[in-house]
């Protein structure tokens, strides 16, 4: 695992140690979850194991204790919520609810994994959170194309939303939310299905002018401030500005090169 550090003129330099050692068990990596608060990284492996790591304040990560934890093989998406609190773990069947523990960032799990709605195909970034003050979480259904819906209580128990699962596009792989909409990328149709969440019951619903063109989007999409948009494309990034009710809008200049085929986790900040 490689870390970096940034300075002030936005120019990117190795943390001190880089690139981490992970345990062998990890096997392929698939997923990095930070926690909110920036101490804690949760690297997930394709082989079945969790590796946990503590950041300092120069950026270098230490191992957290009882790390790597176990969770089903094939697991590729990781996420956290926006306290901190857990960690959801998504493979083709079924999701994996952890505590994090604030104080060493030790995950413990919490009850037996929750099964989806149906099988589908495990992709990285078909899972996501809602930005507070929601707590949701919906995980995208290729095989279905649907977006399953769980609600989570104080102690990261998932309940399904009523409705769930919700329809999109053909072929979904990834999405992101802001505090108002989820974003699905329809991979089959170039399209962008745009979803109002209800911040009371999870409930999608379709915001009015959607599905939106993807403009050649394809890959995974982050979410910076609610008013962007960006989603990965062959050697491009394609970026979208968000209006007031959730509709997209590409940005002047899009699609932008990005010099490389893009694949792994997409971040916005």
């Amino acid at each position: 695992l490689h870390g970096f550090n940034e300075n002030t003129a936005n120019q990117y330099s190795p943390a001190l140690g880089s690139p981490y050692s992970l345990t062998s068990s990890t096997g392929f990596l698939e997923s990095v979850a930070i926690r909110p608060d920036g101490k804690f990284v949760y690297v997930l492996g394709l082989s079945g194991g969790i590796n946990g790591l503590s950041v300092a304040g120069n950026g270098s990560v230490g191992a957290i204790p009882g790390s790597p934890v176990p969770v089903a093989a094939g697991s590729v998406e990781a996420v956290t919520d926006s306290s901190g609190k857990f960690l959801f773990v998504v493979n083709s069947s079924t999701v994996s609810v952890f505590t994090i523990d604030p104080a060493t960032g030790r995950l413990s799990a919490t009850g037996s994994p929750v099964p989806l709605p149906t099988v589908t195909l495990a992709t990285p970034g078909m899972a996501v959170t809602t930005p507070s003050p929601g707590n949701f979480l919906y995980i995208v259904l290729t095989s279905a194309n649907s977006v399953a819906a769980f609600s989570f209580d104080t102690t990261g128990a998932l309940t399904p939303v009523s409705g769930s699962p919700f329809a999109v596009g053909s072929a979904p792989l990834a999405l992101a939310a802001t505090t108002k909409a989820v974003y699905v990328m329809d991979t089959f149709d170039n399209m962008i299905s745009a979803l109002a969440w209800d911040n009371g019951t999870g409930k999608l619903s379709p915001i009015s002018g959607s599905p939106f063109n993807a403009q050649g989007g394809s890959g995974e999409m982050a979410q910076l401030n609610g008013q962007n948009l960006y989603a990965a494309a062959p050697n491009t990034i394609v970026a979208f500005s968000i209006s007031s009710s959730g509709a997209l809008n590409p940005l002047a200049g899009s699609p932008f090169p990005a010099g490389a085929q893009l694949k792994g986790n997409l971040t916005a900040f």
